[in-house]
């Protein structure tokens, strides 16, 4: 049983937000072109889109990564992520920590306790969460701008405000979604170095939201 649900908790952190993501760009690009009437489209149509959704999301996020765009943690972090990990956390950056921590591939699962390794777990679901979503928010607020770009010239700009609006959320719920995408990278790391130096089996990291035991 526990292994169902942990396979239900993947697939719900894990393929359903690339099912999400992916569909705010097929979402914004049949806005662009006034196709929202889908209420007759076949049952079976919606279980393609969703495949679609899901692959489109999948090439974008790994796209953005390979030309260095993905808020993924691939370098260490700047000063403005370091300033932002102060102000969530409470403690300045451990400079110590290298993108290594991040992407090391060593099972450390036994040198956390139970709720420190369910900790990590959420932590890189979050971070997967946002990474995904974050590169296809910014695409669909471009796609929204080029639509309300284009109201300019009809006449009286029926919905130039509202199209407007919508681009400006997506890019700007973009730029969030970066940052913190960043910032549960670098909370992943402090754990990954920690657990492969310092810290003791028993000892618990208290996460942002979390009380000391």
């Amino acid at each position: 049983m526990s292994d169902i649900l942990k396979a239900l908790k993947a697939f719900v952190g894990r393929d359903l937000s690339y099912v999400f993501a992916g569909s705010l760009i097929i979402a914004s690009f049949l806005y662009l072109h006034n196709r929202m009437n889908l209420v007759e489209f076949p049952t079976a149509g919606y279980f393609v889109l969703a495949g679609i959704s899901y692959v489109l999301s999948y090439v974008i996020r790994d796209t953005t990564a390979m030309i260095g765009l993905s808020p993924i943690m691939t370098k260490p972090p700047g000063k403005f992520m370091k300033w932002v990990y102060k102000r969530l956390n409470g403690r300045p950056w451990n400079e110590n920590i290298s993108p290594y921590h991040i992407n090391t591939q060593i099972q450390i699962n036994q040198r956390l306790s139970a709720s420190n390794s369910q900790l990590l777990e959420r932590i890189a679901m979050l971070s997967h969460l946002c990474s995904t979503t974050s590169p296809c928010f910014f695409l669909s607020g471009l796609i929204l701008g080029y639509r309300a770009i284009g109201q300019l010239s009809l006449p009286g700009n029926s919905s130039f405000g509202f199209d407007l609006s919508l681009a400006m959320f997506g890019i700007t719920i973009s730029f969030a979604l970066s940052i913190f995408a960043k910032f549960q990278a670098m909370t992943r790391s402090e754990f990954i170095y920690y657990a492969l130096s310092v810290i003791p089996n028993d000892m618990t990291i208290v996460g942002i939201g979390d009380e000391p035991s």
